[in-house]
């Protein structure tokens, strides 16, 4: 049992090893302000090509996703598989390795919402340490095919776009943040080689953080699978929008309500973890080639197309993946049509106006949590009839 296990003393605590905590402890270690750890619940990236090189993406094994769902859209049967990657580095080991710098509006908007510092002008610098760091690849090799369809965007009146720059409307190559074939994940940037880490640094894989540890009004530590971590300073919550919510309410800290259903007692009622949940809905146009499809460079996805709907939004409202395989990663497909010679179009909703929520089944967190994506709810129709639009665009 854990809690049979001898205790580890740290001053931070990084729960999560993927896009975020590896840059986080980075840089506290190089601060030299105390002791990290970073712990994370799947496997190491570290010598594993089937990560590491991109165009083996869909090599990987069972074990590098935690296995989610999320209810399924309303009026629909069948349930969405909802990827989380779990591994050092995160999805970053396991997505395409698109490299692209949210338009400075969205940040605008934020700030004028009462996020204070995250406007695009205070937010800037620090994308500019990320890419100090981070390899891009800004004219990655695409296939025959890819730039097909660049060509028939331009075909439609849009202009090819250097993404790595602006994002605006117009069709172009994703820049890529990789080395050659090899993935620049937060943790080969931040973290590799792992037996040169800074001397006040520890990472631990297959770690899963069970419980915060609550004390009066502070989190002093966490209990894991690997035995209790006390905590001295802080504890950082890097697990991503499922899991960090998941984890503060198995720990007590969330909608009291909710909790006591479960029979977790409550230690901060907090009303908000859970909700708010946004993710960006999208739809394909799936189509059969009459010739042989060509072979994709480093991904499937090459190339993308960004276009505005309405006239007076500040920033594309879809962007395009154009994709060079007809496996579907969301639903589970026909098999008949997985393995169809073809490619698909999906728009995909930039800034989304539904919104979901995520609740326990259990009090472990070791079982899946609840995920309502909530698609298409917004009272206006906004995201639905974004959709529709992208998806008459890509017919053309």
């Amino acid at each position: 049992m854990s809690g049979q296990q001898q205790a580890v003393d740290c001053d931070y605590l990084i729960v999560g090893g993927g896009s975020a905590g590896p840059v986080l402890a980075r840089r506290i270690a190089e601060a030299d302000i105390g002791h990290v750890i970073l712990v994370e619940a799947g496997k190491s990236d570290e010598g594993d090509s089937s990560i590491l090189d991109l165009s083996r993406l869909d090599q990987q094994d069972p074990t590098t996703e935690w296995g989610f769902t999320a209810a399924p859209i309303r009026g629909f049967s069948q349930q969405i598989q909802y990827s989380r990657a779990k591994m050092l580095g995160g999805c970053g080991g396991h997505n395409d390795c698109a490299f692209l710098v949210p338009p400075y509006s969205d940040f605008d908007h934020w700030s004028t919402l009462g996020a204070a510092g995250w406007s695009g002008s205070e937010v800037e610098p620090f994308f500019k340490r990320v890419e100090d760091r981070v390899k891009i690849d800004t004219c990655p090799p695409v296939s025959p095919l890819s730039e097909k369809f660049i060509r028939a965007g331009e075909s439609l009146g849009l202009k090819r776009v250097n993404f790595r720059q602006e994002i605006i409307e117009g069709v172009g190559v994703f820049p890529l943040n990789v080395s050659g074939p090899m993935r620049q994940s937060s943790s080969v940037a931040y973290l590799h080689p792992l037996g040169e880490l800074l001397s006040n640094l520890q990472v631990k894989c297959h770690t899963i953080a069970e419980k915060l540890v609550v004390t009066g009004n502070r989190v002093t530590g966490c209990v894991t699978t690997q035995g209790e971590i006390q905590v001295n300073k802080e504890v950082l919550l890097c697990c991503g929008a499922i899991q960090t919510p998941q984890l503060l309410m198995v720990s007590g800290i969330g909608p009291s309500e909710h909790l006591k259903e479960l029979g977790i007692s409550t230690e901060v009622d907090l009303q908000g973890v859970g909700q708010n949940l946004a993710d960006h809905s999208a739809a394909n146009i799936s189509m059969k080639l009459n010739q042989p499809l060509p072979e994709w460079a480093l991904t499937p996805c090459e190339v993308t197309m960004m276009l505005r709907i309405n006239d007076d939004a500040p920033a594309p409202d879809l962007l395009y993946h154009f994709v060079l395989r007809m496996r579907e990663k969301y639903i589970r497909s026909d098999p008949v049509i997985a393995g169809l010679n073809g490619v698909k179009i999906s728009p995909n909703v930039t800034r989304p106006k539904s919104r979901g929520q995520l609740r326990l089944r259990s009090k472990s967190f070791r079982e899946s949590p609840e995920i309502d994506l909530n698609y298409f709810s917004d009272p206006e129709g906004y995201d639905l009839q974004t959709l529709i639009e992208g998806l008459r665009f890509a017919r053309k």
